[in-house]
């Protein structure tokens, strides 16, 4: 009996070491998560980018503050079929030249692109951290006579800005959209065989480049819900202009490799490999001829500033 008692004595303090060595891992579990986790949150905090708060996306809604600056309309895509004007085939008709136009085929991957173009609030408070609450609620301007490179800059701002990606569309991108997309019924402008109803233009060319009023609410959006696609304010692509005929991307080539030599010239030069650079805009301005608004126009001289429409990637 005693032998027994002296055993039971003697496991007492190897019993306490095992409650207290037990306690011991169930606290380091508890607490090595818990460091584990601060840990990574700092770690997340210093990688994240803080963003602006004030200029956000929130389903495919472009905001500033609570006013909503824009609408990223879903296109789906599929096959387009168009037919865009051939610079070097010319029909004769009673003595005169018509350009001939030659279809292409090409499927449109689907893609968000704004329901209206780049306004003033907008770049005012991407590109100079300013805005005015009567711009927000009131009337706007959309964006005209900015040069490619302001746009490219605009566009890199806003990405940090945001968190987000936005880029410019491509001239094929933006024809499929400014037609239907799938919804297209093959209208002359965008949403209409009737210009007046879907476009600002016939105005007075400005003696410079200025900003248009975005009267977009007043007139009707096109087959997707899309504004302004005719008229208003030129939109710049990412498409350069070599890129877009067959006879161009060989004069191109010519005057890259020195076989066409340099002559005197406008801006719109075909001897200047500057002009094949360019990229093209479309849909005509406030100050356009009804045929320059429509959609199988296509401005061979480039102008070179313009406003446009952002396509959010995501």
């Amino acid at each position: 009996m005693s032998r027994r008692i002296q055993s039971v004595k003697s496991f007492i303090p190897a019993l306490r070491w095992i409650i207290a060595g037990s306690l011991l891992v169930a606290c380091l579990a508890i607490y090595i998560p818990s460091i584990s986790s601060i840990t990574s949150e700092r770690q997340m905090r210093q990688v994240s980018p803080v963003g602006d708060s004030q200029l956000r996306v929130e389903n495919n809604v472009l905001f500033i503050r609570d006013s909503e600056i824009c609408r990223f309309i879903p296109v789906d895509g599929s096959r387009m079929t168009i037919s865009l004007p051939s610079t070097n085939k010319f029909v004769n008709i009673n003595g005169v030249d018509h350009i001939t136009f030659v279809p292409i085929d090409k499927y449109i991957n689907s893609f968000l692109i704004a329901d209206i173009p780049v306004s003033l609030p907008l770049w005012n408070y991407v590109m100079e951290d300013s805005i005015d609450d009567e711009e927000l609620s009131g009337t706007s301007f959309y964006l005209g006579g900015l040069s490619a490179e302001r746009w490219d800059e605009f566009i890199k701002r806003l990405n940090v800005k945001t968190g987000r990606v936005f880029r410019l569309p491509t001239m094929y991108e933006w024809l499929y959209a400014a037609r239907g997309g799938r919804l297209s019924q093959n209208y002359r402008y965008s949403g209409s065989d009737d210009l007046a109803e879907v476009a600002v233009f016939g105005e007075k060319e400005p003696d410079e480049y200025e900003n248009y009023i975005a009267i977009g609410g007043i007139k009707k959006a096109n087959e997707l819900g899309l504004r302004d696609m005719s008229g208003s304010v030129w939109e710049l692509t990412s498409t350069r202009l070599y890129e877009v005929d067959p006879f161009l991307t060989e004069l191109y080539n010519s005057v890259k490799n020195k076989a066409v030599n340099p002559v005197e010239g406008d801006d719109g030069d075909l001897s200047k490999v500057e002009t094949y650079e360019r990229r093209v805009s479309m849909g005509g301005a406030a100050y356009s001829t009804s045929e320059k608004c429509a959609m199988d126009y296509l401005p061979y001289e480039i102008n070179i500033y313009t406003g446009t429409r952002l396509v959010l990637v995501h």
